[in-house]
C-alpha cells in the first residue's frame, strides 16, 4: 500500500535514531475526525454528506492501489476544514483485495462491519462451511465491505439521533430514516444485506451520492 500513488493516505515512515525505531506520519494541520465533524452542531446534513462524498473518493483510491481498508469508520478518517481535504488512517485490518486466509482473524469494528463479517457468512461469494457446520467463513474481501461502512455513515450523517438508537439494526434504521427518498435509496443500496447488491465501488456510490444530494439540494430537502 503505497502513500505515494495513494494521495489521500497518511503515509507512514520507519525512523530510527540513538537505538530506537519507530513510525512517524505525515502531520495533518488542522484535521479532525469525521466522527467529530459528524458530531458539530456547526455542520449542517449537506456538509457531512459533502464530506462523506470525499471520503468516497479517497477510499476508491485506495481500492485501485488494491488494498480494502475493512475497519472504515468516522474515526479513521480526517478532515480538514480549511483544505477541504480528506486523509485515511489506521491500516491495522487493511487487506489485499482477493482471497484471505480463512484460518487467520478479520479484524472489524462491528457498528461498521457488513453483516457477512458479523457472522461470519459471505453472501453472494466463494465461501465454505467450518468444521461444526454452524457457520460460513468469509473467503475474499472487495470494495463491497467499505461500501457498506460508507452506507452506514451515510446514515449517521443524516440522522446522528437515529443513529445511536438503532446502529446495529440497519433494517429497522432504514424504515425509519425520514429524508429525501434519493438519500435513502442511497443509504439502501449501500447496506444491502447481499453485497452483490451494494455498489461495486467507492466511486459508484460517490458518484451516486453526488446526484442524490444535488436532487434533494435543488428541492430544498436537505439543509
Amino acid at each position: 500500500m503505497s502513500g505515494r500513488s495513494t494521495p489521500h493516505l497518511v503515509r507512514p515512515e520507519v525512523v530510527r535514531e540513538d537505538g530506537w525505531c519507530f513510525i512517524a506520519v505525515d502531520f495533518f494541520e488542522g484535521a479532525v475526525t469525521v466522527a467529530q465533524a459528524f458530531d458539530s452542531d456547526r455542520l449542517s446534513a449537506r456538509d457531512k454528506v459533502v464530506i462523506l462524498i470525499k471520503s468516497a473518493d479517497a477510499v476508491q483510491t485506495l481500492h485501485q492501489d488494491g488494498f480494502v481498508h475493512c475497519d472504515l469508520k468516522p474515526t479513521n478518517i480526517l478532515w480538514s476544514a480549511d483544505r477541504g481535504e480528506i486523509r485515511l488512517v489506521d491500516f491495522g485490518a487493511a487487506h489485499p483485495i482477493g482471497p484471505i486466509d480463512p484460518r487467520g482473524p478479520v479484524t472489524f469494528t462491528y457498528a461498521y462491519a457488513p453483516p457477512e463479517l458479523r457472522s461470519g457468512v459471505q453472501v453472494g461469494h466463494d465461501h465454505s462451511k467450518s468444521a461444526d457446520h454452524t457457520r460460513v467463513i468469509v473467503r475474499d474481501v472487495g470494495p463491497w465491505i467499505d461500501v457498506y461502512a460508507l452506507g452506514i455513515m451515510l446514515v449517521q450523517a443524516l440522522d446522528p439521533g437515529l443513529w445511536r438508537i438503532g446502529r446495529f439494526e440497519e433494517l429497522a434504521v432504514m424504515t425509519r430514516l425520514l429524508v429525501a427518498p434519493e438519500l435513502k435509496a442511497v443509504a439502501r443500496k449501500a447496506i444491502a444485506i447481499d453485497p452483490t447488491q451494494r455498489y461495486s465501488s467507492a466511486l459508484q456510490f460517490s458518484e451516486a451520492l453526488s446526484a442524490a444530494l444535488l436532487v434533494t439540494t435543488k428541492e430544498g430537502a436537505v439543509g
